[in-house]
């Protein structure tokens, strides 16, 4: 057993109820909750309600929220010089960015790097987009990519581990303990 942690504010309206209650009792049947990965899976990525999955603009301006890549270019300038400092003026294999969604950052690194290393956005959800000169690629899964492009890469995950599903843990006198979402 672990605690119950209930309601959790806007993330569960992200879900339609109907749909959410079936989708949590494919996952659980024998247990009236869910581990709190089990619920962050269900609410970002479901196929039919999952925030990230949805159509609608998410980032940006106009969407739920902004990130530093959709406000100004700045943080993709300073990474492409870091880029090149890490690599003491030698040029990576390629740039590998997990959960780039809509590449804003990309775009900023590549100008700044005068598109001459080959760029990866590794995204499962609908906000891929392929650049229109094809200059980022959006291969589903790491190993969509090259090998000879994998072997000295850089790996961006400027927002991606914000959105990893995960098991919340507390500490209680019981040692321990994993906290659940009831159903």
């Amino acid at each position: 057993g672990g605690s119950q942690l209930e309601g959790l504010g806007g993330h569960g309206a992200a879900m339609r109820e109907e749909h959410a209650a079936q989708q949590a009792n494919k996952v659980s049947r024998r247990s009236k909750y869910l581990t709190f990965a089990q619920f962050m899976q269900l609410a970002l990525y479901d196929k039919k309600t999952g925030y990230y999955v949805k159509e609608k603009t998410r980032i940006g301006k106009e969407g739920d929220f902004v990130t530093g890549p959709t406000t100004s270019p700045l943080f993709g300038e300073i990474l492409a010089e870091a880029i090149v400092d890490l690599h003491e003026g030698g040029i990576p294999s390629a740039i590998i960015e997990f959960g780039g969604a809509t590449g804003y950052l990309a775009r900023d690194i590549q100008k700044q790097l005068q598109w001459k290393i080959p760029y990866f956005i590794v995204e499962k959800t609908r906000a891929r987009q392929e650049s229109s000169d094809n200059q980022i690629k959006y291969p589903d899964s790491l190993s969509r990519i090259p090998k000879k492009m994998r072997r000295n890469p850089v790996i961006i995950a400027n927002e991606f581990l914000d959105a990893l599903p995960f098991h919340w843990l507390i500490h209680t006198n019981n040692g321990l303990q994993e906290v659940y979402v009831k159903k």
